[in-house]
């Protein structure tokens, strides 16, 4: 199963979620957002894009 990941330019704690993810079966592709404060923060707020995610969406499920 596919998945797309949104998070934030910095990701923190990779080894917390993506190895439970790819043992659940996911094959998880990851999309950064664009901060909206400092990107030093572990949770920053940030941005996505709407036609990102959705051109993403898209080629995800073309391949």
């Amino acid at each position: 199963m596919k998945a797309l990941i949104l998070g934030q330019q910095n990701s923190f704690n990779w080894g917390g979620w993506l190895g439970p993810i790819l043992d659940l079966g996911f094959k998880p592709e990851f999309m950064e957002g664009e901060a909206t404060e400092s990107t030093s923060f572990k949770h920053s707020d940030y941005v996505v894009p709407a036609d990102r995610v959705r051109t993403k969406v898209l080629a995800m499920l073309g391949s």
